[in-house]
């Protein structure tokens, strides 16, 4: 029977290889959790992770820009706004969600 022998490492370069794999050469040492996501989730789920992290004034403000391109009459503009600025006070804080939606409708 042949006895065991220990190799020492003598050459420095060989310790990272031994210790783990390497990071691969496209994924940046601060990849975080949510860059990850909206890599897996796609365009859409990017879109929506995105919109997510919004306060309710930076929402509000955008949403007013589309409605000022969406009606033409200032009238139905007027209306719209006065609509969204109820639900706007309907929500307080709490971020916008189909739920609380419906429940402003009903």
């Amino acid at each position: 029977m042949k006895p065991r022998t220990k190799t020492i490492l003598t050459d420095w370069s060989q310790v990272r290889t031994l210790t783990g794999p390497e990071p691969a050469p496209f994924a940046p040492e601060n990849f975080d959790v949510r860059e990850m996501l909206e890599v897996l989730l796609g365009p859409e789920g990017k879109r929506k992770l995105r919109q997510r992290r919004k306060t309710n004034a930076t929402l509000f403000a955008e949403y007013n820009d589309v409605l000022t391109l969406k009606h033409r009459s200032h009238d139905a503009f007027e209306e719209a706004k006065r609509v969204v600025g109820h639900f706007k006070t309907f929500l307080g804080e709490f971020p916008p969600t189909p739920e609380l939606v419906t429940s402003y409708l009903a």
